[in-house]
């Protein structure tokens, strides 16, 4: 989950006095998913934030960006280390990723990677 939120802030920090649009959001069997677009300079970036409601509030758990789905996007990567390694050298790869994702570039003072709902 780290790396993912590293991840996302890493891309999302790219977007800066740009702005966003929230379409109305649908409901999809028990989920939500609220239709985004970041309106830039040269063309809209399309951003799909699938949610859920959980016990503290509503969750985001993908975000499609221009179609491209966090989740599957990862989720094809690590098939191959799991396949060819297994659990334990997958999340240890993960962690260190982690841990020189946030050393190079650790999280701005206010800004938490830990979500919130």
């Amino acid at each position: 989950m780290e790396q993912l939120k590293a991840s996302y802030f890493e891309k999302i920090d790219l977007y800066t006095d740009e702005t966003v649009e929230f379409e109305d959001p649908r409901r999809v069997e028990d989920k939500v998913q609220v239709p985004t677009r970041i309106v830039t300079k040269d063309q809209p970036v399309r951003m799909l934030y699938k949610c859920y409601k959980a016990p503290a509030g509503w969750k985001v758990y993908d975000i499609d960006i221009e179609g491209v789905s966090i989740v599957k996007s990862y989720g094809s990567q690590y098939d191959a280390v799991l396949r060819d390694a297994g659990v334990e050298d997958l999340l240890t790869q993960m962690r260190r990723k982690v841990e020189k994702e946030w050393k190079e570039k650790p999280p701005e003072a206010g800004k938490s990677a830990s979500g919130g709902s």
